[in-house]
């Protein structure tokens, strides 16, 4: 079921990003979807163990967390965002947040490649 929302979540970003209509039935659409269905479709269907998929899909997922709350640190800007910006408590956490994610990622790839804590 993750795989199917993230292929209609890929579609609307994938047409929201090239500033196309977000329907369903347009093509921009469709390609998003299918750039981001098949690659998961064709993991699904390897004869692999799935627990080893379940780990590596998390580690995919931890790696691409910081860019995403990075990225939502430009919601705090009033020339992006008008008057629906953060204000400063909401960049605050965002901040800290941010700074807790990348710290905790940071470690993860130390112990990874075999450092000691």
């Amino acid at each position: 079921s993750s795989s199917i929302t993230a292929g209609i979540a890929g579609g609307r970003v994938f047409t929201g990003f090239a500033g196309k209509t977000t329907a369903i039935q347009s093509p921009g659409f469709r390609w998003g979807l299918l750039l981001t269905f098949v690659p998961a479709l064709a993991i699904i269907a390897l004869p692999l163990d799935t627990f080893k998929l379940l780990v590596l899909s998390q580690v995919c997922l931890s790696i691409q967390l910081p860019f995403t709350v990075v990225a939502l640190l430009l919601t705090s800007s009033t020339k992006v965002m008008g008057e629906f910006a953060n204000r400063w408590l909401e960049k605050s956490l965002l901040i800290v947040t941010a700074s807790v994610v990348i710290a905790l990622n940071l470690l993860l790839l130390y112990q990874t490649l075999g450092g000691q804590f």
